[in-house]
Parts: C-alpha cells; structure tokens; sequence
C-alpha cells in the first residue's frame, strides 16, 4: 500500500506556520480587544496559534490525500486504567525532571530559569479578584481538549506512522517524542510524555487512549494552577527564591518515581505484560 502520510517537513511547516503569523496580529488583537485586557490577548493568541495550526495541516492532509480514519479505532477497555497509572507516574516523573534540570541551574543561571520556567503564560486567567468566565473556559477548552486532540494526531498520528515507514518504530518514537519535548518548557518530562504516548498508541492500536491520558495531564495541570491561585495571594510573583525554597517537591517526587519503578520491577512478569 502506498504511503499516504505527509513528509515529516510538511509536518514542521504546520508546527511553524503559526510563529509566521503571530507577530503580526497585532491590528486583529486591537480589534477584538480594543481596551486591551492581557488575558484576552492571551485567549486570542492561543486560538490563533490552534487556528492556523488546523487550518495548516488539513490543507497538508488534502493535499497528500492522508487516510486517518485507522488511527481512530475503539480500544479496549481494560488498557484505560494501566494507562491512566502510567499518565500519573510521567506527570510526577516529569515534576522530578523538571527539578533535576532547572534546580541546579537555578543558581547558575537564575535569569533563564525565571524567563523559560518559571515565568511561563498563565492558563488560568484573574481580572484583579474576579475569575472571568468566558476567558477560563475558552482557556480550558484549549489546554484540556483541542491541544491534546491537535498534538496526539500530529505527533503520535502523522509523524509517528510516517517515520515508522521512514526508519523504524523506535526511532520514530524517540524523535517525535523529542521534537515533542522541545516544543514544551519542560523538554524532559515533555519527551518522557511522548514517548509514554507513543507506547499506548502502539499497544492500543487508537489515538484515542493517548488523546484521553494526554487530557487527564491537562486537567490535572489546570486544577493544580487554580488550587495555586485560589490558596496563595502570591503565586503570581513566583520568585527563583520561591522555586529553590520548594526543594522539597521536587525531593518528595524524586522519591514517588524510584519508589514507582522499584514496585513495578517487583511485580511478576505477567502483570507487567498486562499493563
């Protein structure tokens, strides 16, 4: 069967595109908000960016005339809780990388830290006290629903079939998943996700399981930035002095994923091969 999937390139071209545009919206920014409220600003953005990320790539799939359809059969039941477990282990394993890689270089560099880590947009929106409705649910929309949806098809979908054909499955998973992890502020965790991702897609056999664990992250990420706002009157001025006082988090994590993998090496055998 001829390959249908879009060359990796093409792929890059929709992941770009929008960087291409942004810049210049400025003119559409003062038309939608013209008082310039910044957490607009930052809902228009976001759209903009998935927008012209969709638009992108569904005229590269017409046009390569992509077959999709496969990639979304059901999966069985029984995968979604050892998935849903593996979800959980990377989330708290991407916390102890995030603290492996930023606390040391914390000290070292403390002002690329604050700008690339720790000063990273909001994704949950305040207009002084007040939660604006519209504004968090258009923000939770994208976060929990269209992202996951976009970057699953894209990374687990498109890429991955097509430099499967390219190379082999392994190097496939392991350079979409890293092409993955530098799309995010945390490269670490964000490639242990996708190769996480990979895995499930893989032994599934439907994007749908990697689109469900890839939205349970989100949420979980979402309810801990609003537990964030909601108990501390200061979380907006997240300090470098802050993040080295909170060594602890990242200690405690550090030990749930040795602990994680010291219990999963124990089970038998069999129970792995389930999982």
């Amino acid at each position: 069967m001829q390959n249908v999937f879009p060359e990796g390139r093409y792929i890059l071209i929709v992941l770009l595109m929008p960087f291409l545009i942004i810049p210049w919206i400025n003119p559409v920014l003062i038309a939608l908000n013209p008082h310039g409220i910044a957490y607009w600003d930052e809902v228009i953005i976001t759209y903009t960016y998935q927008l012209v990320s969709i638009l992108t790539l569904l005229l590269v799939m017409f046009l390569h005339k992509t077959s999709w359809q496969h990639m979304f059969q059901p999966f069985a039941q029984e995968r979604l809780w050892p998935a849903v477990q593996l979800t959980l282990f990377i989330l708290v394993f991407s916390i102890a990388a995030a603290f492996v890689l930023f606390y040391p270089l914390s000290f070292l560099f403390p002002d690329f830290v604050q700008g690339w880590y720790l000063d990273i947009p909001p994704i949950i929106y305040l207009d002084g006290n007040d939660f604006p409705i519209v504004a968090n649910v258009l923000s939770f929309s994208s976060i929990v629903i269209i992202t996951p949806v976009f970057e699953e098809f894209v990374f687990r979908g498109l890429l991955l079939h097509r430099w499967r054909d390219k190379w082999n499955l392994k190097k496939a998973a392991m350079v979409s998943s890293v092409l993955f992890g530098l799309l995010h502020f945390d490269p670490i965790g964000a490639t242990a996700f996708g190769l996480a991702m990979c895995y499930l897609y893989v032994k599934s056999g439907s994007l749908w399981l990697p689109i469900v664990c890839h939205m349970l992250n989100n949420l979980i990420a979402w309810l801990i930035e609003l537990a964030y706002i909601t108990f501390d009157e200061d979380y907006g001025d997240y300090s470098i002095s802050d993040f080295q006082s909170e060594w602890y988090i990242g200690v405690a994590a550090i030990l749930v994923v040795v602990v994680w993998i010291w219990y999963y090496m124990k089970r038998p055998s069999a129970d792995k091969a389930s999982g």
